[in-house]
């Protein structure tokens, strides 16, 4: 027996919604953890970079949103290409044995 029925579009809203709030966070803590890094790119462009560094999280099955920051706070610290500047890390984020989160925390112990 089903209560109510939650219809698609609303359901889409909802999702769009629930990204945008994480979006939104994320950039907050960027903004406030490197200052100096978003002071230099200006605001809009790092905000950008935040949202380039959630897809490319996405991107090596990195889902959690947790996980997610860590690696967005790795990118912010070493450079929007260390994964595919540095081979050992590229290695890592490609391999499709390890979980998001066994990539993140394998760079993290590495010293990314």
């Amino acid at each position: 027996m089903t209560l109510f029925k939650i219809r698609r579009e609303v359901m889409q809203a909802l999702d769009e919604y629930s990204k945008q709030a994480f979006h939104d966070r994320l950039f907050a803590i960027m903004r406030d953890r490197h200052a100096d890094a978003c002071a230099v790119l200006g605001l809009e462009r790092a905000r950008d970079d935040v949202d380039r560094g959630i897809e490319k999280a996405i991107g090596y099955a990195i889902v959690d949103e947790d996980d997610i920051e860590r690696f967005v706070h790795m990118l912010f610290e070493r450079g929007f290409d260390f994964d595919v500047q540095i081979e050992w890390a590229k290695k890592i984020l490609q391999n499709k044995k390890l979980s998001g989160s066994a990539k993140v925390s394998f760079l993290a112990e590495l010293g990314i």
